[in-house]
Order: C-alpha cells, then sequence, then structure tokens
C-alpha cells in the first residue's frame, strides 16, 4: 500500500509520471497548504540508496537558478527498506519538461539558446563543485511555467569528485542516446565536465530539430545536416556543435566555453555587420570553416588515439616482460636442477634490439634464458623471447586487418617471437655467428645475416632459410590480454620444448648447424 504521507508533512494528490529510477507526486504541505502543491520523487528500488543520497548530497551543495531546489527529503543512513522512507520534495514543474515541448523550439534558435544558456551556466556551477551530471537529458531539464527559463533536474547518478562512486563500475551511467561516448559502457571513473558538454550539444540539437535524437556524431550526414543548413547564425551553431558532439579529444572542455559560444550565437544578429563577400563566397567560406574545425576536431582526436596507444603499450611491454621473465625462471630452476646447467635469465641487451632479421619487425624489449657460462665454459646457448612491433610505424598499431577483429586504433599487437643465439668468450672467436629462429616445424631456421668485410662467412656451414622465414611467433592483443595469458604460457612452453632439444642435438656444435 503506497503511504499517502510522506514524512509525516507531505500529503499525496496525485500521480505525475515515472522516472528511470523514482516515481512523481504532486504533494501538498499539511503544515502549510496555502504554499502550494509541490512535486515529491519517491525512489521505486530501495536498493539504490547510493543513487538517492548522491542526489541529496549533489542538490544541497548546488545554489543556482536553474537547478532544482531541495524542499526537503527522507532521513539518510537509514537502513530501513520501505519504500516510503526514500523520498525528495522539490518545487513542482507546471511547465512539464523539455521532451514534452520540444516542437516549440523547431527552428527557433533563440528559444534553444534562451534554453541552452542557463543549462550551461547551472552545469558549470556544477562543475566548479566537482559535480559531473552525466545524465543530461529532455526528461532532466523541466520547467516551472510556460517561459524559457529551465530547471535542471536529476542528480542521481552524478559524479562527485572525492567520493564514493554512485553506479556500478560496469554499469551504463546515463541515457544512451545522449551520453558521451566515454561513459557509454559503463561509466568510466575519471569522466570529465566534458561529458556534460557532449550531451548538452545532443539536447540543443534535439531542439532545433524539433526533437530528433542525432545519432553518434552524425553532423555530416544530409538527413541530419540539414536543420543546420540555413547559414548565419545557424552555420554558428554548426560549428559550434562539431566542437561539442564529438570524441573528448576534439571537444570543447568546459562549461564556460560553451556559453561564450552560446552568447556568440545570441548576439549574431546586432553584432554581424554587412559582409564584402558575395552569397556564393559566403556558402564557401562556412564549407571552409566546417572543414577547418573538423580538420583540427580529427587531429586533436588522432593525438589522443596515439596517446592512447603508447600507453596502453607501455603498460602491455612491462607485463609482456615480466610474465615471460617468470616462465624463463621457471624454466632456468628445472634446467638447473642438481647444478649441472649453470642457467640465467636477464633481460635482453639494448644494443640486441631494435629490428629483427625478418618481416621488418622491431625488438622492443626481451627476455634471455642462457644455458652455460660464458666465463667459465666459454660459451652460452640463449633464448631470447622477443616482444615485437611492425617496423613500418611509429607504434605498436594492429597488423593487417587486425584492426577491425580487435577494437581499431586503440588496440595494440605485440609479437613474441623466440630467437636461438650462441655467445662465446671474448677473445675466443671473431666472426658473426648467423641468428636463428625457431620454425613452425619446431626446428631451427636460419636468416641472412651478411658478413662484414674481412670476416667469415658461415654459409658452408649453415644454409639459411630466404626470408621470411616461417617461425614460431605469437600475437598478443591489448583487448585480449590478460586472457591470453594463458595462450602466451602454452606458447612458452612449447618454445622451450623446441629449446631442450636444440640444447640435445647442438652440445658440440659451434654453429648450431
Amino acid at each position: 500500500m503506497v503511504a499517502q504521507v510522506y514524512g509525516e508533512r507531505w500529503k499525496l494528490v496525485c500521480s505525475v509520471g515515472q522516472g528511470g529510477q523514482g516515481d512523481v507526486f504532486k504533494v501538498i504541505d499539511i503544515r502549510h497548504p496555502e504554499a502550494g502543491p509541490y512535486a515529491l520523487k519517491r525512489v521505486r528500488n530501495p536498493k539504490r540508496r547510493q543513487r538517492f543520497e548522491a542526489e541529496v548530497a549533489a542538490i544541497e551543495q548546488l545554489h543556482h537558478p536553474n537547478i532544482i531546489r531541495l524542499i526537503d527529503h527522507s532521513a539518510l543512513g537509514t537502513t530501513d527498506c520501505d519504500d516510503a522512507k526514500q523520498f525528495l520534495v522539490m518545487p513542482l514543474a507546471r511547465g512539464g519538461d523539455l521532451a514534452s515541448r520540444v516542437k516549440v523550439y523547431k527552428d527557433s534558435l533563440d528559444g534553444a539558446v534562451a534554453v541552452a544558456l542557463p543549462l550551461a551556466s547551472a552545469l558549470s556551477a556544477a562543475h566548479a563543485k566537482g559535480i559531473v551530471h552525466r545524465d543530461v537529458k529532455p526528461g532532466n531539464v523541466i520547467f516551472a511555467d510556460e517561459g524559457n527559463d529551465p530547471w535542471l533536474t536529476d542528480f542521481g547518478i552524478c559524479l562527485i569528485r572525492n567520493t564514493e562512486r554512485a553506479t556500478a563500475t560496469h554499469e551504463v551511467a546515463g541515457p544512451w542516446a545522449f551520453m558521451a561516448p566515454e561513459v557509454e559502457h559503463g561509466g568510466q571513473l575519471n569522466v570529465t565536465a566534458a561529458a556534460d558538454v557532449y550531451s548538452l550539444g545532443k539536447l540543443l540539437y534535439f531542439m532545433v530539430s524539433g526533437g530528433t535524437v542525432l545519432p553518434r556524431e552524425r553532423l555530416d550526414d544530409p538527413r541530419y545536416a540539414a536543420v543546420l543548413s540555413k547559414g548565419g547564425r545557424f552555420h554558428l551553431l554548426d560549428l559550434l556543435l562539431r566542437r561539442m558532439v564529438c570524441e573528448p579529444a576534439g571537444r570543447l572542455q568546459t562549461m564556460a566555453q560553451v556559453e561564450d559560444e552560446l552568447k556568440r550565437i545570441a548576439a549574431w544578429d546586432r553584432m554581424s555587420i554587412a559582409s564584402p563577400f558575395s552569397e556564393a563566397a559566403l556558402k564557401r567560406l562556412e564549407a571552409l570553416q566546417r572543414s577547418v574545425a573538423d580538420e583540427r576536431r580529427e587531429k586533436a582526436e588522432r593525438d589522443s588515439a596515439r596517446q592512447d596507444r603508447e600507453a596502453i603499450a607501455a603498460a602491455m611491454l612491462v607485463q609482456l616482460r615480466d610474465f615471460t621473465s617468470a616462465e624463463l625462471e621457471k624454466a632456468a630452476a628445472a634446467l638447473g636442477t642438481g647444478a649441472v646447467l649453470a642457467t640465467s635469465v636477464q633481460n635482453v641487451a639494448q644494443e640486441e634490439l631494435g629490428h629483427v632479421e625478418l618481416n621488418e619487425l622491431v625488438a622492443v624489449a626481451g627476455t634471455e634464458l642462457a644455458v652455460g657460462n660464458v666465463q667459465t665454459e666459454g660459451t652460452a646457448l640463449v633464448l631470447q623471447l622477443l616482444i615485437c612491433r611492425s617496423g613500418g610505424t611509429g607504434g605498436p598499431v594492429p597488423i593487417g586487418n587486425m584492426a577491425d577483429r580487435l577494437g581499431g586504433l586503440t588496440d595494440v599487437i605485440h609479437i613474441v617471437i623466440p630467437r636461438v643465439l650462441k655467445r662465446y668468450r671474448k677473445g675466443t672467436f671473431s666472426g658473426k655467428l648467423p641468428i636463428f629462429f625457431i620454425g613452425t616445424s619446431g626446428h631451427l631456421q636460419a636468416v641472412p645475416t651478411p658478413p662484414k668485410p674481412g670476416q667469415k662467412s658461415f654459409k658452408a656451414i649453415v644454409q639459411p632459410q630466404a626470408a621470411p622465414a616461417k617461425v614460431f611467433a605469437t600475437e598478443i592483443a591489448s583487448s585480449q590480454w590478460p586472457e591470453l595469458a594463458v595462450h602466451l604460457k602454452s606458447f612458452v612452453g612449447s618454445v622451450l620444448d623446441s629449446f631442450l632439444q636444440v640444447i640435445e642435438r647442438n652440445r658440440s656444435n659451434p654453429f648450431l648447424s
């Protein structure tokens, strides 16, 4: 049975509507009935206590004419799960929400800007307090009357800096249609004010189009571009939306920037002067401005993507090196049992990294297992696990069609390749020994390594396979790590099996032929 009186003060009159997380009722204050009706929001799911408390905490911090005012709320911190124990009381929005009156703003830039400017100001005030709304959508913009002065409401899933988050790590926060792409798959922890910039841009388009929801970054699609193709102030709005409804790297970062641009649009008629350009030239100028704006945004997005790849690559490189080192340490312990074989594990020396001898790969890191002691025994047989990237790029990027299969530009591909060589005590041997890789058959394969002038060639002893050799290797994608650790462990095990055979077959052969 739904309670008729909440908090011993608020008497239910009728239902007003339902939201995603609660039900809204018209109520009167039985202590002061002459004060008029109010809106009471009852939390539908009492288990979402954190969201309820986040909304109370946010609204109580914010004092802005365009942020809904909190008049009363149920007690916080209670463990009672009765629905009636969790409610908020706010002013009643007699003018409805933006979704219900959006047709009023179709092709009306004055009306749309009149709503967007105070919303930008309200969001700017929230951001100054460390609060990101994350749920800016038509249903959360309400009006006290028939005018254009809005209230921003529903801070239930807002992000408050330096507090525990009210949404689960992988829970989607916000409306899909108006949600910034960086919070689309579960609300990242470091979401910034720019997420609200994106949503407000979508809201602006929603208004001037008369209710059309702009799909993800589709401003160049003729079906959606027509709304903004009227020139003049609409051209300014087009340029603004291109810097709002886009990826984070190319987006305006603060609401203050948005406010400045909206004020320019609002003052366009007053500030504009007779143009010296012909009408045809003006159209070309507008196209040029759009093109430059898009190029700048795309460059910022490419730069951001490159930085993301570099960060992913650096973190993944450390993990791969640590993982392969741990596997080789286990192998060294097994080989060294009984102190018969001398073994050691270390990172591959910097001078042995760089371009490897096949497929234009670049070794950026590696771990090696040496069997034998160069100083005491004169030689050591060495297995190197090289972590490589493509040599034709500026960083670890998808190879071939891996970009489509594994998530595009932010996915990083590393290739782990085993390499075998033999080291000698300094002064006991002169010349350049060939480099060997483990072939797909498990046997050694050499690739051509032309000797320097005056060096002895070992072609008579070792007949290398012409590059590209079919060698044992494996690709590790960042999007599938650490899930691929099981695969990598199996791969290293197979490599070690082959390396043991190499040791057995080549105990007395200085050239590993």
